[in-house]
């Protein structure tokens, strides 16, 4: 019959997924989930404006070399997420420049 016209591929089995989150993880997953809840239940819309302003007056390059606007949230995010981890509390208003 010949060589058949789709060779069979051979894969490698699939890994073993962990599904026990590190600390690591957790500690970053409760940062996060307790930033997501201080913007939705305290940050208001003069406050995210406030935000805006200092996210348009704060860039970044990335690790590749791509030139980051950030939006109010990334920014909040961005100062938050470490004061979180840190336990320190979060901030309602951007701090000044």
């Amino acid at each position: 019959m010949g060589t058949p016209a789709h060779p069979t591929i051979r894969r490698a089995p699939p890994r073993r997924i962990n599904r026990t989150p590190s600390a690591a993880q957790l500690r970053r997953r409760n940062a996060f989930i307790k930033c997501v809840v201080f913007w939705h239940s305290t940050i208001t819309n003069a406050h995210a404006a406030k935000w805006q302003v200092y996210a348009a007056r704060h860039h970044y390059t990335n690790r590749k070399g791509k030139y980051i606007c950030l939006t109010s949230w990334s920014a909040f995010l961005h100062i938050n997420l470490y004061r979180s981890y840190s336990g320190v509390s979060l901030l309602v208003t951007p701090p000044d420049d």
